[in-house]
């Protein structure tokens, strides 16, 4: 049936060709949980599970319970939450993306928002053929839109699993027929989130830079920039999950990252339309009184014991010590160390080496001079020698003409004598 088909995976196009009611049958006819047009009477089990996922959903969707069960929602009379609908699955389905962006997509969400903000409820109280709605429908609809852009991520999860839990039978058609058009919003957001960021980022950036300079995240003005439409560049996007890593550039991805280190700081997540964005309608709920704590009664310490003190007895040795044997050190590696060298004996020694160093420099000059002086003679020509001596003549000179350098000048052992001078007398012996 279609509305077993759609209570599995959320709204489809089954689902959306009108209101999904319970056939018509005679009471005899119609049995506990029997499928009967679509639908079947609810049993007893399907009506505990119907009434328990009312109550969770009126926890995490702030719907109100009776609402929720009796208003008569048809699946193509959402108003504005059908385009914004149309509009992903044409995105991520059309080729070239039916001529539509993500971020067209996201604004439609985001508009939905605006206008119930500011009071013109355009958007929540017509259809997308300009037919009015009733209020009811018009205030789920706007409750449904707010949680998506708020916080998709927590309320896309409880819808989906009370989708699961909630059985399709008749008494519980109309609140069905509510959870498919909040899957099927979900599923909507997760085709379009992350592209949208990618196409967010780029004019976010230029924009954020001309107007700051740079990029820095730290600075509380530059968050609500961005989260305020950052400078035309549009709607701050939301995410249905933070898992857009591997699916958009790095550098896109990387600009989320630091957004959020800078500016969610906190535990609990900044909504991502900043101020632009209204408070999500919640239905009245009767205060709760709490409950006075119930402590059990403290235990009795254990009292400290302090341990014995040990005993100390001096070591013995075993007999593997006894019997373990010596091996001596090997000589060649041993370092023996040096003795210390006192003064008075470093200097005598520095002493004993000078003389020493000096008796052989001394032995190396003699040698040296000795030997030069023996090849001196040895090289020496006494022949050449003795014939100049005798070809000299002292008397005549070297020529035999007598007219050499040395003519006149007799130089024989018997003509040379020595006269010294006469001195003149001392005056003592002249007075005399």
């Amino acid at each position: 049936s279609s509305a077993a088909a759609a209570s599995a995976s959320g709204s489809s196009a089954i689902t959306h060709e009108g209101n999904v009611k319970p056939a018509t049958g005679t009471a005899s006819g119609a049995t506990a949980g029997s499928a009967t047009g679509g639908t079947g009477v609810c049993g007893p089990e399907q009506t505990l599970k119907g009434t328990q996922s009312l109550v969770k959903f009126s926890d995490c969707a702030n719907v109100d319970q009776m609402m929720a069960m009796v208003t008569d929602f048809d699946n193509d009379n959402f108003g504005m939450l059908d385009l914004f609908e149309d509009c992903a699955h044409a995105y991520e389905k059309d080729p070239l993306h039916g001529g539509k962006s993500a971020m067209d997509c996201m604004k439609i969400l985001h508009n939905i928002i605006l206008d119930d903000t500011e009071g013109g409820a355009t958007s929540t109280n017509t259809n997308a053929k300009g037919e009015a709605l009733s209020d009811k429908v018009s205030q789920a609809i706007s409750t449904l839109a707010h949680h998506l852009y708020e916080d998709a991520e927590s309320f896309c999860e409880c819808s989906a699993n009370i989708n699961k839990e909630t059985p399709t039978c008749s008494s519980f058609i109309n609140f069905k027929t509510l959870l498919f058009e909040a899957v099927d919003a979900c599923k909507s957001l997760d085709a379009i989130d992350c592209a949208a960021w990618e196409e967010f980022y780029t004019p976010c950036k230029q924009n954020l830079i001309q107007m700051f300079d740079k990029v820095d995240f730290d600075n509380a003005a530059q968050c609500s920039y961005v989260e305020s439409q950052c400078g035309g560049a549009g709607p701050f996007p939301a995410f249905r999950r933070l898992d857009c890593g591997g699916e958009i550039a790095k550098s896109a991805w990387d600009f989320h990252t630091m957004y959020s280190r800078g500016c969610l700081k906190s535990s609990t997540p900044l909504s991502p339309s900043g101020s632009s964005s209204g408070t999500v309608p919640v239905s009245p709920t009767p205060a709760v009184h709490p409950t006075p704590a119930v402590h059990p009664p403290p235990t009795p310490a254990k009292p400290y014991t302090p341990s014995p003190p040990k005993h100390f007895e001096p070591w013995k040795p075993t007999n593997t010590d006894e019997k373990k044997p010596y091996y001596a050190p090997n000589d060649d590696k041993e370092v023996k160390p040096e003795a210390p060298k006192s003064y008075g004996s470093s200097h005598s020694t520095r002493t004993l080496h000078f003389f020493r160093n000096t008796f052989f420099l001394l032995l190396i000059v003699c040698g040296a001079g000795y030997i030069y002086v023996k090849k001196r003679r040895e090289n020496f020509n006494y022949a050449r020698f003795r014939a100049m001596r005798q070809n000299r003549n002292y008397g005549g000179g070297l020529h035999p003409s007598g007219s050499g350098e040395y003519a006149g000048v007799s130089m024989m052992e018997d003509s040379c004598s020595f006269e010294p001078p006469t001195l003149p007398p001392t005056p003592s012996s002249t007075m005399i």
